[in-house]
């Protein structure tokens, strides 16, 4: 569970929390399939968003995007 634990706070500090406003499709689609994967690991790692919040910068996903 560590190991995973691990894998999710390294790609919450990769995570381009900006992605949704580039003008290329490619950047937003990669940062949109990454927000996905995020909310996923978040669900059984990270309920509270503590890690999350911590790691993001742009108040519109703090707390998952539910803010």
């Amino acid at each position: 569970m560590e190991t995973l634990l691990n894998t999710y706070l390294k790609k919450l500090k990769n995570m381009d929390w900006f992605y949704d406003y580039s003008d290329d499709f490619k950047v937003w689609n990669q940062g949109s399939r990454d927000f996905i994967e995020l909310i996923e690991l978040a669900k059984d790692l990270d309920k509270n968003f503590i890690h999350w919040n911590n790691y993001c910068t742009n108040d519109k996903l703090r707390n998952g995007g539910n803010a």
